[in-house]
Order: structure tokens, then C-alpha cells, then sequence
């Protein structure tokens, strides 16, 4: 009798270079988002240095040296201030763009993750489908050959019962 063949093994393998390809998926989600998490790190430490800047200018704005300062100065201790706190609102934008784009990666990442459990699912159900139609033709095999030995026993009993 012949060997064991799967009737399903094409499929089989392309599940399991699904399943693989779902792994790559991952592991480049994975890394993305560990890039956007990055991101956001160093755009929250640039709005904090921002913030921190304008305060500062807030408080030289404030101070007057010697008592007096002339318009111009004012003018141009103002500007440098609106400046800052423009500086700072944009970096707190950029702060809160990053954050999307996080919560973006997280929503790629958990598709990626259900893609590849979905396709762990079903590889594993075609190695089930697969093992057990194994054991069914191994108990086939071990049928028949039993059916064989018994009719080769037959026939060696009918031989000497005729001598």
C-alpha cells in the first residue's frame, strides 16, 4: 500500500505562508509603532522645552532692568514672547498629531494581530483535518493488512487440510 499523501497539503502550505506572511505583518507593526512612540516621546520633550521657553520670556517680558525700558524694547521682548507662545502652540499641535498617528499604529497593530490569529486558526485546523485522515488511513492500512493476513492464513490452512 502506498504512503500517506494529504489531499489538502496545497492548501495547507498556503495557509502556512499566510500565517508567515501575518507574522512579517506583525513584526512590522510592531516596529512601527515603537517608531510613532518615539516620535511622540521626542515631540512631547520639544513642546516642553517650547513651553518652558516662553515662560522664560513671559518673565523677562516682565522684568524691567534699571527700572525703565524703552518702547522698542517692549516691542521687541513682546514679539520674541508671541513668537515663543506660537513656537509652543505649534509644537503642542505636533504633540497632539503624533498622538493620532500612535493611535493609528495601535488600530494597524491589532488588525495585524487578529490577522494572525485568524490564520494560526486555520492552519491549525487544516493540521487537525490533516493528522486525523493520517490516522484514519493507518487504521485503513493496518485493516487491510490484517484482511491480507487472515486470507494468506485461509489459503495455508486450506493448503494442508488438502495434503
Amino acid at each position: 500500500m502506498s504512503a500517506f499523501v494529504y489531499r489538502l497539503q496545497v492548501l495547507l502550505d498556503r495557509k502556512q505562508e499566510a500565517r508567515e506572511a501575518a507574522e512579517r505583518a506583525l513584526a512590522i507593526r510592531l516596529a512601527e509603532l515603537e517608531q510613532e512612540r518615539r516620535r511622540l516621546t521626542e515631540r512631547e520633550l520639544s513642546a516642553q522645552q517650547a513651553s518652558h521657553r516662553a515662560t522664560e520670556e513671559r518673565v523677562r517680558l516682565m522684568a524691567v532692568e534699571g527700572g525703565s525700558m524703552s518702547g522698542r524694547d517692549l516691542r521687541q521682548r513682546a514679539a520674541n514672547l508671541d513668537l515663543m507662545l506660537q513656537l509652543a502652540a505649534e509644537a503642542k499641535d505636533a504633540v497632539f498629531e503624533q498622538k493620532i498617528a500612535v493611535n493609528d499604529a495601535e488600530d494597524r497593530l491589532e488588525d495585524a494581530r487578529r490577522e494572525l490569529a485568524e490564520a494560526l486558526r486555520e492552519v491549525e485546523v487544516l493540521n487537525k483535518h490533516r493528522e486525523r485522515a493520517r490516522v484514519r488511513f493507518e487504521r485503513e492500512r493496518e485493516r487491510q493488512q490484517a484482511a491480507e493476513m487472515d486470507e494468506a492464513g485461509t489459503v495455508l490452512f486450506h493448503k494442508r487440510g488438502a495434503l
